[in-house]
């Protein structure tokens, strides 16, 4: 800008243009004020635009551009988030800076308003929306936003602070939002929700479908306003402003994946938790359970050893007893044999002695000693050699049978180890994972018992069942997947049905939105037509109001014409009122005329006039007859030399005094009267001395009066005449009868009566000449009296003419009011497509539920198919189970026959142990017997040899015959002697026995007690326990009122169902177990307060968790608990899962992404038809291209190939499809999720970036020129070879035309702005007027900053000019307002609002 140019400038002198006649602009919405209160470093500011066009000027740091943005498009939305209000993106100043500013200015609370005016040409109406703001320091900034849609105009008939407190202070105090909504009432909205601001501003001035198109535009409107192109001039930067266009995906369109996610990492943290609370509480619940049955079985088997000690111990009892008995009486029989036998044994030794004396004798005893000795010696070789022939026959028996022992057991091994290794196989197909758990009984030995069959086939049996029911399960699930895929499929119609009538619905509602727009314009100008029918703002606020609601419930047409038929009512009664007022008084005047002509009429027949009198006194008289008197003022007259204005007061006085009208009877006496009847008389009472009336008038009674002369005399003297001043100071000649007294200043006197009158203008009643003039001056009275009611008549004629002819204008009127017909055909097809909507909506929800009922049914058989085999790694589908279910069948054969092949070798182990065993001890007895053979033969040669010495002898000494009689005796004796001793030892052990048996009976009896009683408490304690219900395979069985006599059948079962885990185990070892197992989860189960309680009398433990002190738990229903809840939290990360890729991926996040893709592809397509239609000077034609970009990684879909799958409706895919976009998507997310670790950063930031569709493609600007067909892509260094003018359209035409075509889905008369920052600021001066001419041929509105540009070009028509000045780091800024008309540049005085406040321009 040169010197003169500057001068100018300060000057306001004019600056010649170019005489271009430039197009006339489109009758629509355009910007023309905009305005700021208390906001930055603005009090009051505002801004008049010229057709919409506005260029700020300053310096850097001036805070044009802080002042743009402040409007655009922060009015435009409400969107006050910080990246929206720097140009540059930055997010470090927040709208509380704005408002409170940097915290050294002391302001803690500030309220601020931002507002921005639309005037339309075609209809002459105003629309204003704004913002207001209320930031408090440390706190939330509260926002409201406000339109007015009545025609008030802010500083003009509306304003933002409270004005009455301006005028008397001069401080503007800004409205708060409730005192805004009292202001604007039904003129207007105010709304507290940023969004719902959004939407109402779309509503009242672009019209757009949408609010996802309204919001493309102001995106488009942000990257365009941004000075990226004057840093960056080149084609690149136009790509980076056309993605940012793009809009990408909302806050609340990710919110539900990502809440999804983070629900999932919460699950998962919780399934984790649960499931190691459950793995711990399962180990204590494991070792609890333990043992719980060790103490059962404790119990059980003590009851069982106790119950069959004590049956023992009662069978000995009566066994003792009967052996008693017996000993009782073998004793009484073995006494008298013992004594019988004493007898005769006394009797042999007699004989014995005799020959016992013989010398002979002692050989014989030797003989025979040898003779046994030798005897017994034969009998025990021929034993000892018959023993010895059997053992050594036994030996070689088990011999062979133990060779054949061992080949049995031979072959029973290998036979097992084959089965062994096909059972393996078939287990691990049919993944029988308890195989292991048996097999492992081989890796050591074969078993010892047979212990390990019945759990194997119980648990083959679980797994047959567990493989039967999942087969069930799965055929169940597939029946079920088929038919929630059909509902599935009818689901997809009903919502394809749906979703068009939705568009259909949601388009009949902005056509109804837009006949109440064309009805609010059409009464506007209505109004503006009107001549006699007044209506006020606050009327056409109330019927914009009942548009604004029109619909549904209000749908009434009286509704809408009700305020103006309300004030037509007013004006019309109005009128009526007048007409009825002046009918009335029309209708006064006639009966007054009437009244006045008979009046007229009256007084020309010679009537008499007289004083006014009550009705009652006319009563009174009219039933007199003539001559019985007359009133005062007919009988007398007025003396000659009394003046006119003396007869007036006098004539006064007398009427006042009640003596004018007062009867005079001739016989001067009071007459008499009914009860509604009234007279005054005069009884005469002549005074002698003084001057009375009799002085001033003269008597002239009528004939017909019956009066003489001398009556009215002397009634006329009755009253005093006073000529003085005062009627006081009369002298009283009454005597006691008192005063009346008349006096000549109109004071009169009556005894105590006194007054004073008025003068009359003259005297009407008193004399016949008086009254003839009254008479002749009353008809003129009269007469003059009719003809002004005639006058009046006449104007109260014209005056109904008039109110008629109002009246019928008010009709007309009225009657031209819009009737709204196209609003009710407009609600009319709303309410079609309402109803369609709603009855496909019924049909879709039906459907729906059919679908979510079939599919929960689904979801429940999967859920259920997954429970079912998820210990199962290969077993997840029908085929593979029923082939699991054969091999279950094979592999219970092959277990039949590993058993009968260990049974086999178990035997013969068993066989060959016992053959080994039973040899070798054959071999030992063999040893032992051919020993003590040799020693028997040894021994029978000494007794034989000894035995026949001794023979030789007892025949050399001859005394055989005394040794046979010795013998003989000896032999009886010993016979008898043994006999007596068996009989005596018998005898004595009888006694033994017998003492023995009564003392073990007495024992025995005293056992059974105590151990009854032991039996007691075992079984006590045994029932005790059982009522625990701690072990649940019995507690389920458990009935408390067993008898007694069955209770052992239950302890043989349950000890003979856990001896073999029991054994050898004890009390000590199982409590230190549990003991162990309780302290290592307890910190781990703190949550769930488990305690240990001892009883004292039996020692026995009992787990339980106090959690709920009132309702303690043992830690069985504490695991059932954890198992629904894991079982719950499994089913919930199962439905996240299918959620978050089924619902939100191919829907909700899928569908706004494929809408989204949808939006560009479109508008690209308007970009390249709005660019082909426009030809540049050099024939630069341009085209641009949005290419998908490639796949990053194998598990991603190529964008192309994404997007494709994208566009196709979810129902129409394959499976095979929605698993690839389910696999790309999974990808990106777990790429998301990494990152988001990795960085410790939020997960939703992350969910951002790798969905965000705008990174899947890049633009590409193509050209060509001249005569050229293929266009070429124009890169940087293509584009640096281009002439000015070309860079400046190759710049600028695509993204004018992208904003043209953002303008395209709005309404025809909507607003169509651009802002731009540092505007052409790469753009040489040659080429400026041709940017300028560009945006008035596409249209624009604009409000752009700059440091230079004047923008004072013929191509712009017209446009207002700011110059803003702010010193350095200054508080306050200065405006100066300049206004280009298209041919010369003005200065424009600061305009003064209505009440005298100026528009400020410096704060």
């Amino acid at each position: 800008m040169n010197l003169e140019t500057a001068k100018d400038m300060a000057t306001g002198k004019a600056q010649p243009a170019a005489t271009e006649e430039p197009r006339q602009p489109q009758a629509r919405w355009r910007m023309n004020r905009a305005g700021l209160l208390n906001f930055w470093h603005y009090d009051e500011a505002e801004f008049q635009l010229e057709d919409g066009r506005l260029i700020l000027r300053g310096a850097n740091g001036s805070g044009k551009s802080v002042t743009m943005q402040s409007f655009l498009p922060l009015v435009l939305d409400g969107d006050k988030r910080p990246h929206r209000l720097d140009p540059f993106g930055s997010r470090d100043r927040r709208i509380e800076y704005y408002l409170l500013g940097d915290g050294d200015n002391g302001k803690n609370d500030a309220i601020g308003y931002l507002w921005m005016e639309f005037f339309h040409a075609g209809t002459g109406m105003y629309k204003t929306i704004g913002i207001g703001l209320r930031a408090r320091r440390g706190g939330q900034v509260g926002f409201w936003g406000f339109a007015l849609e009545d025609g008030r105009r802010i500083n003009r008939d509306f304003w933002l602070y409270d004005r009455h407190l301006w005028l008397e202070t001069g401080t503007r105090v800004p409205l708060g939002r409730r005192e805004l909504e009292e202001k604007i009432g039904s003129g207007g909205q105010v709304v507290q929700e940023q969004a719902a601001y959004r939407d109402l501003v779309n509503r009242l001035l672009f019209g757009f479908p949408d609010a996802e198109s309204y919001q493309d535009l102001l995106q488009l409107m942000i990257q365009l306003r941004s000075p990226k192109l004057s840093k960056d001039f080149k084609p690149s930067a136009i790509y980076e402003i056309l993605t940012d266009a793009l809009p990408p995906l909302q806050e609340e369109e990710l919110r539900p994946l990502s809440e999804v996610l983070e629900d999932m990492d919460q699950i998962a943290d919780r399934l984790d938790e649960i499931r190691l609370h459950r793995k711990d509480l399962a180990k204590l619940q494991h070792q609890y359970d333990r043992y719980n049955r060790f103490m059962l079985y404790t119990l059980s088997a003590r009851c069982l050893e106790r119950n069959a000690e004590y049956g023992k111990l009662a069978d000995a009892v009566r066994r003792t007893e009967a052996e008693a008995a017996e000993a009782a009486r073998e004793k009484a029989a073995a006494e008298a044999t013992l004594a019988g036998l004493e007898q005769r044994m006394q009797t042999a030794r007699a004989e014995l002695d005799v020959l016992e004396n013989h010398e002979a004798i002692g050989k014989q005893r030797e003989l025979q000693t040898t003779r046994e000795r030798l005897a017994e010696t034969d009998r025990n070789l021929a034993q000892a050699g018959e023993r010895l022939v059997r053992q050594r026959a036994r030996l070689d028996d088990l011999e062979r049978r133990l060779a054949a022992a061992g080949e049995e057991a031979e072959r029973a091994g290998r036979e097992q180890r084959d089965l062994l290794q096909e059972l393996e196989a078939i287990a691990r197909d049919m993944e029988f994972a308890e195989h292991d758990v048996y097999h492992r009984y081989w890796s050591r030995g074969l078993p010892e018992d047979e212990g390990w069959r019945d759990p194997w086939r119980r648990d083959l049996r679980r797994h047959r069942d567990a493989l039967e029911a999942a087969l069930e399960t799965a055929r169940q699930e597939r029946e079920a997947a088929r038919a929630a895929q059909e509902l599935e499929r009818a689901l997809g119609e009903a919502r394809k049905e749906r979703d068009e009538a939705e568009r259909e619905h949601a388009a009949q509602e902005r056509f109804l939105e837009r006949e109440k727009e064309q009805l609010r314009d059409a009464i506007v100008g209505w109004r503006q037509s009107l001549r006699r029918l007044w209506i006020d703002d606050e009327t056409v606020r109330e019927v914009f109001a009942a548009i604004s609601e029109f619909g549904g419930e209000h749908a009434d047409p009286d509704r809408l014409r009700a305020p103006v038929r309300n004030a037509y009512e007013v004006q019309r009664t109005a009128l009526f009122e007048a007409r009825a007022r002046i009918a009335q008084e029309r209708k006064r005047l006639e009966e007054e005329k009437d009244r006045l002509q008979r009046e007229k009429q009256a007084w020309e027949r010679e009537r008499e006039p007289e004083p006014v009198r009550p009705e009652t006194r006319r009563k009174a008289r009219a039933g007199r007859p003539p001559g019985t008197g007359a009133p005062l003022f007919a009988v007398c007259d007025f003396r000659p030399h009394l003046s006119e204005e003396e007869k007036a007061r006098l004539e006064e006085a007398l009427e006042r005094a009640g003596l004018l009208d007062a009867w005079i009877s001739p016989d001067g006496r009071i007459g008499t009267l009914g009860d509604d009847e009234e007279e005054l008389w005069i009884v005469p009472q002549p005074h002698e001395i003084g001057y009375t009336l009799a002085d001033l008038l003269v008597p002239v009674p009528p004939e017909d009066s019956g009066l003489s002369p001398e009556t009215v005399d002397a009634a006329l003297r009755t009253f005093l005449w006073d000529d003085s001043e005062s009627a006081g100071q009369a002298v009283d000649l009454a005597g006691d009868g008192g005063l009346a007294v008349i006096g000549v200043s109109g004071r009169f006197r009556l005894g105590p009566l006194a007054g004073q009158v008025a003068r009359k203008e003259r005297a009407e009643f008193i004399g016949k000449e008086t009254r003839r003039r009254t008479r002749l001056m009353e008809i003129s009275r009269l007469e003059s009296a009719i003809q002004a009611c005639n006058g009046d008549i006449a104007r109260c004629d014209e005056a109904l003419r008039s109110l008629a002819e109002q009246e019928a204008e008010l009709e007309r009127e009225l009657a031209q009011f819009p009737d709204g017909g196209r609003l009710f055909k407009a609600l009319e097809l709303l309410n079609k497509a309402a109803y369609r909507l709603e009855a496909l909506t019924q049909q879709e929800r039906r459907a729906e539920a059919k679908w979510n009922e079939k599919r929960a049914v689904w979801r429940e058989w999967q859920q259920r198919l997954v429970e079912a085999t998820a210990r199962w790694s290969g077993l997840k589908r029908e085929p593979e189970l029923q082939a699991a279910l054969k091999a279950c069948s094979e592999y219970d054969r092959m277990l039949s026959e590993l058993y009968s092949a260990w049974r086999r070798h178990r035997e013969a182990a068993d066989t060959e142990a016992r053959c080994r065993q039973e040899a070798e001890e054959t071999r030992q007895s063999i040893e032992n017997e051919e020993a003590e053979r040799e020693w028997l033969e040894e021994s029978r040669r000494t007794l034989a040899a000894q035995a026949a010495r001794l023979e030789q002898l007892m025949e050399e000494l001859g005394i055989a015959d005394i040794a046979r009689q010795i013998g003989q005796l000896r032999q009886e004796l010993a016979g008898l002697e043994r006999e007596r001793r068996q009989t005596a030892e018998r005898l004595n052990e009888i006694r033994v026995r017998e003492a023995r048996l009564s003392e073990r009976l007495s024992v025995q009896t005293e056992q059974l007690g105590s151990l009854e009683r032991e039996l007691d408490r075992a079984v006590e304690a045994w029932r005790a326990e059982m009522e625990r219900r701690l072990v649940g395979e019995w507690a389920g069985r458990w009935r408390p009122d067993l008898e007694r006599d069955a209770l052992p059948k239950w302890w043989k079962e349950i000890v003979s169902r856990h001896e073999a885990d029991f054994s050898g185990h004890t009390s000590e070892t199982m409590a230190n177990a549990l003991l162990r197992q309780f302290n290592e989860v307890r910190m781990t189960l703190a949550e769930y307060v488990l305690e240990t309680e001892v009883e004292q009398d039996t020692g026995r433990i009992v787990v339980v968790s106090r959690r709920d002190r009132t309702n303690p738990l043992p830690p069985q229903v504490l695991l059932d608990e954890l198992a629904r809840d894991e079982e719950e939290q499994s089913r919930l990360l199962s439905e996240k899962d299918r959620e978050l890729y089924e619902e939100i991926i191919l829907r909700s996040v899928g569908k706004a992404i494929r809408q989204r893709i949808h939006r560009a592809e479109s508008w690209v397509r308007d970009m390249n038809r709005l660019m082909e239609q426009r030809n540049t000077t050099s024939g630069l034609r341009l085209k641009l291209e949005w290419l998908p970009k490639p796949a990053q990684n194998e598990q991603q879909l190529d964008t192309e190939r994404l997007v494709e799958l994208l566009k196709r409706d979810v129902h129409r895919l394959h499976d095979e499809e929605i698993d690839q976009i389910i696999a790309h998507f999974r990808s990106h997310i777990g790429y998301a999720r990494q990152e988001a670790q990795e960085e410790k950063e939020s997960l939703r930031r992350h969910l951002y970036d790798v969905l965000d569709y705008r990174k899947w493609f890049q633009f590409e600007l193509r050209y060509a020129k001249g005569e050229q067909t293929a266009f070429r892509p124009l890169t940087d260094s293509r584009f640096n070879v281009l002439s000015g003018g070309e860079k400046a359209m190759a710049m600028y035409i695509p993204l004018f035309a992208a904003t043209h075509s953002r303008y395209s889905d709005a309404s025809a008369d909507a607003p169509r702005i651009v802002s731009l920052d540092e505007a052409f600021a790469g753009v040489d001066e040659e080429n400026m007027r041709d940017m300028f001419k560009l945006l008035t041929d596409m249209d624009f509105d604009y409000m752009m900053t700059s440091q230079v540009l004047w923008g004072c070009y013929d191509t712009v028509p017209k446009l207002a000019i700011y110059e803003i000045y702010r010193p350095k780091d200054a508080d306050w800024i200065t405006l100066f307002h300049y206004r280009w008309n298209g041919r010369y540049r003005e200065y424009v005085e600061p305009e003064t609002y209505p009440g005298g406040n100026s528009n400020p321009e410096a704060s």
